[in-house]
C-alpha cells in the first residue's frame, strides 16, 4: 500500500484502541481485575498507546502499550491483553474497515521504565547539576543574544555615518566645478590647448589653417599653377 495510506490506517488504528482502553469493558476488565469487585475508584493500571506499527501490505498491526502501574500488574495487564487479541482483531475490523482484517499483536513500551531506571542511576545530586548547566548555557545564549544586538547597533550607526557622508557629497556636487586643463593635469601641453585661447568662461575658437590649404596640390590642378607660374616668369 501507499505509505500514506498505511500512515493513515495506523493513525486510526491508534485513536480506535485508544477509545477502547478507555471505554471497552471488556479490556478494562482484563487490564484491572479490581473493576469486577466494584472498585472503579482505585485503579492499579492506567494503559496508553504509545505507538502504532502498520505493515506495508497492512496485515500486520504492532500496538506498543505504555503501562502505567508496578511489576505485577505490567506483567498482568500485558498477559491479559494478549489474550484479547482476537477479541481486538473483531472489534477493530468493524472499527476500521479495510478489504482484509489484520492481525493485532500488543508489545509492551519500556520507553517510561528505561527513563525511571536513568533518573535512578544518575541520582537527584546529578539532575540538579545537569539542570545548572542547561541554566548556564541559556545565560550565555542570553548574552550571546545582548551582544548581537549592540552589533546591530554599531551598525546602524555606521550606516548613518556614511549617510552624512553622501549628504557632504551631494552638497559639493551643487557647487561649480573649478575649470582646469589637461596641462594642468599631466604637467604638459595637451593635444587640444591650442584650440582654446584666453581665459574664462567663454573661451574664443582659435582659427586654425584648414586642411585644404595644409595639403599639397596634386594632380592636373598642380601642374597647371606650376605652368602658369613659368610663363609669368619668361615674360
Amino acid at each position: 500500500a501507499h505509505p500514506r495510506r498505511v500512515a493513515k490506517v495506523a493513525s486510526q488504528v491508534q485513536r480506535e484502541i485508544s477509545d477502547m482502553l478507555h471505554y471497552d469493558t471488556v479490556m478494562q476488565n482484563a487490564l484491572a481485575p479490581e473493576r469486577k469487585v466494584g472498585l472503579d475508584q482505585v485503579l492499579s493500571v492506567v494503559p496508553s498507546v504509545t505507538h502504532v506499527y502498520v505493515s506495508n501490505d497492512l496485515q500486520v498491526v504492532k500496538v506498543y502499550v505504555s503501562i502505567y502501574s508496578d511489576n505485577m500488574g505490567r506483567k498482568q495487564a500485558m498477559t491479559n491483553l494478549k489474550r484479547l487479541e482476537p477479541y481486538v482483531r473483531r472489534e477493530m475490523g468493524q472499527r476500521v474497515p479495510l478489504r482484509l482484517t489484520p492481525e493485532y499483536r500488543f508489545e509492551y513500551d519500556d520507553t517510561l521504565d528505561e527513563m525511571e531506571l536513568v533518573q535512578s542511576v544518575i541520582g537527584e545530586e546529578e539532575v540538579a547539576r545537569l539542570k545548572r548547566e542547561i541554566a548556564i548555557e541559556s545565560g550565555e545564549m542570553e548574552e550571546a543574544e545582548a551582544a548581537d544586538e549592540v552589533v546591530e547597533s554599531g551598525n546602524n550607526e555606521e550606516e548613518g555615518f556614511f549617510a552624512l557622508d553622501d549628504e557632504e557629497y551631494e552638497d559639493a556636487d551643487e557647487g561649480e566645478y573649478e575649470e582646469i586643463s589637461s596641462s594642468d593635469v599631466f604637467g604638459r601641453p595637451g593635444p587640444f590647448d591650442d584650440l582654446f585661447a584666453g581665459s574664462g568662461v567663454k573661451d574664443d575658437l582659435v582659427q586654425t589653417p584648414t586642411m585644404n590649404e595644409d595639403k599639397p596640390l596634386r594632380g592636373r590642378r598642380a601642374r597647371g599653377a606650376s605652368g602658369r607660374a613659368a610663363r609669368q616668369q619668361e615674360a
